[in-house]
């Protein structure tokens, strides 16, 4: 249970940051900043992911095991597909900044 405690305390501390970060690193501009902290916010919802799990498993005792399957899927699936969105919109957002900064050839 103490265990489960300090995930919690971890897993809200990163996501908070990886927010915070997040919007703060937006007005530079700056494609690194943006895709590492990107990357962070990631890393912090694959942490509550392993929260769930970890506090479906010790505190979980009224449901059955196909709930608790149910709901990490499909938390699971949320989290990849954000993961996914997230990459396919740098790589957009790359392509167009690429686009923009091309020079001509003299």
């Amino acid at each position: 249970m103490i265990t489960v405690i300090a995930m919690a305390a971890y897993t809200f501390t990163t996501f908070t940051f990886a927010i915070i970060n997040l919007v703060k690193y937006k007005k530079y501009n700056n494609a690194v900043y943006s895709s590492a902290k990107t990357i962070s916010l990631i890393a912090g919802c694959v942490s509550i992911l392993t929260l769930e799990t970890a506090m479906l498993t010790t505190f979980g005792t009224t449901e059955s095991r196909y709930f608790r399957n149910i709901i990490i899927s499909l938390t699971g699936f949320a989290v990849v597909s954000f993961a996914i969105t997230m990459a396919i919109i740098m790589i957009i957002k790359g392509k167009i900044n690429l686009k923009k900064n091309k020079q001509p050839k003299i």
